[in-house]
């Protein structure tokens, strides 16, 4: 009896691990089947059944009336200011030094072969590093965890968090042409609830790495106001269809109406920023080797972790960093093995 047991209870484990990827998966079509405008109800019953199936991971609640949760309610993002010190920017610069590099944006959309920094230069705009790499940097993983920014996160998006994404790129100066979806105005579909804090690993200037946000473009109501007070006359829905399609169509004459929207995101190395980039936004072409990081904060296993096909690395890369309690093993469960 007692040598049975422990298979009964890793097929019960494998069992209800397919049936959480099978529902991930069917939200994940749901996302494909239902209209923009039905998307924040479903990210509002995912919020609320989180919370009523796990209410004991449930972290201190953020005052309602918080500045920044108030700005990404209304504006789609909010400072956190300097988050990193001098030497601990240094720290991370050495640990990527020492690791190879991938020619691409993300890992899993690339060749899958190690280069250094230099050769991904060469062969194109942009580098990134393994997963394993990025959790294992010194400080990232210790700043997603830390207490203020996972109140904002729960707060914000209803229930306690799920990083499903860390990523951490090189974006290259000397390249011809924009990268579709990355330096021209796009929306961020990760998720029917989703938020990312950006971390600046080197300076980001106006012109130089900078990257771009139309306020308030993550919310349907904001956009449609913002549109009929540009042109009392245009024809709102047509736009709305267009602007909240899976493919921005973004143009000159949509671009002057949002214009007063635009807000440039930019600051010293260490600085960071949370984004609800489902709003529109777009990186600058840069001038100098830009480097940043992001952590992605949203409801469940989304369309975002199985396309870039997140694989939880070993526990012991954390060990000591992170508290060790059943809430931040949830939060980290998509990016961590628990």
């Amino acid at each position: 009896m007692s040598e049975s047991a422990p298979d009964a209870r890793n097929t019960s484990e494998a069992l209800a691990a397919l049936e959480i990827e099978r529902l991930a998966l069917a939200f994940n079509g749901l996302q494909d089947a239902l209209p923009y405008t039905l998307w924040p109800y479903l990210g509002q019953a995912l919020a609320a059944a989180t919370t009523r199936t796990a209410p004991e991971l449930a972290g201190p609640k953020l005052d309602r009336y918080d500045t920044k949760l108030q700005l990404l309610r209304t504006r789609g993002l909010a400072a956190l200011d300097q988050v990193l010190e001098r030497g601990q920017l240094d720290d991370i610069h050495r640990h990527f030094a020492a690791r190879p590099c991938f020619a691409a944006h993300i890992a899993a959309k690339g060749d899958n072969v190690e280069r250094t920094l230099d050769e991904c230069q060469a062969l194109g705009p942009q580098a990134t590093y393994r997963l394993a790499d990025i959790v294992a940097a010194p400080h990232l993983i210790e700043l997603a965890n830390r207490e203020d920014v996972l109140a904002l996160m729960e707060a914000y998006l209803g229930c306690v968090p799920s990083i499903y994404s860390m990523n951490a790129f090189w974006t290259f100066p000397g390249h011809d042409g924009l990268i579709p979806g990355l330096q021209t105005y796009h929306r961020d579909m990760d998720d029917f609830r989703f938020c990312t804090l950006f971390v600046f690993l080197t300076d980001l200037a106006p012109g130089d790495g900078a990257h771009y946000f139309v306020r308030g473009s993550h919310r349907i109501d904001l956009v449609e106001r913002q549109l009929r007070q540009a042109n009392p006359q245009a024809d709102c829905a047509a736009e709305l269809e267009r602007l909240f399609a899976k493919v921005a169509a973004v143009d000159d004459a949509t671009l002057a109406a949002l214009h007063p929207q635009i807000e440039t995101v930019a600051g010293p190395a260490g600085t960071a920023v949370f984004e609800d980039t489902y709003g529109l936004h777009k990186g600058d072409v840069p001038k100098t080797k830009r480097l940043l990081a992001w952590i992605r904060y949203g409801l469940y296993r989304n369309w975002a972790s199985f396309t870039d096909k997140v694989t939880p690395v070993p526990r012991r890369l954390v060990a000591g960093r992170i508290p060790d309690t059943p809430r931040h093993r949830y939060i980290n469960r998509l990016i961590v093995e628990t």
